[in-house]
């Protein structure tokens, strides 16, 4: 992705080689870092959320299958069909396969910041003062605590929370 011919580019892992590139044409360059990272979804995909976007380009077709405008900001997250994004200090859940809005969580202070983490049952957002579980079942907030930062899960079940003020809080999820 870039400001002068802005495009996803997909190369082969082996060689480095071009392979097919996607144009963007509605990339809106604001510096030479998105500081996000496209995710792969489950279909097939690359999901991104670039100058306030939600868009899936389609690995298969070569083409953007769908784009959604509208204030979105940071890094989605995917699993099971579903893109989960920060849009307007709030959380949107949106179907992978055309972008449609599935669900909304709004925390209740705060703004949400960093990538989320989503688990096959729950989805970890943090503010900068709060971390919460919302329950993907019922979209409601499960539990919380009252640290937020950058947000890490361990293979055993650890979340990691780092705080801007340098401070690592660890709890234990299961």
């Amino acid at each position: 992705m870039g400001a002068y011919t802005p495009k996803l580019t997909v190369a082969d892992a082996k060689t480095g080689a071009v392979v097919y590139e996607i144009a963007d044409p509605h990339f809106n360059w604001d510096g030479w870092s998105m500081n996000t990272a496209p995710v792969l979804g489950d279909a097939n995909d690359v999901i991104d959320a670039q100058g306030g976007r939600l868009l899936s380009f389609d690995l298969a077709k070569r083409q953007i299958a769908w784009e959604v405008t509208g204030g979105f900001t940071g890094q989605p997250s995917v699993a099971n069909g579903v893109v989960y994004v920060a849009k307007s200090g709030q959380v949107e859940a949106h179907r992978e396969a055309d972008g449609g809005l599935l669900w909304t969580w709004v925390p209740p202070q705060g703004a949400v910041t960093g990538p989320m983490i989503v688990t096959n049952n729950i989805l970890l957002v943090a503010t900068a003062a709060a971390t919460y579980v919302i329950d993907l079942g019922t979209h409601g907030t499960t539990w919380s605590y009252p640290a937020g930062g950058q947000l890490a899960i361990s293979k055993f079940g650890t979340l990691f929370i780092a705080q801007a003020t340098g401070k690592l809080t660890s709890i234990k999820l299961r």
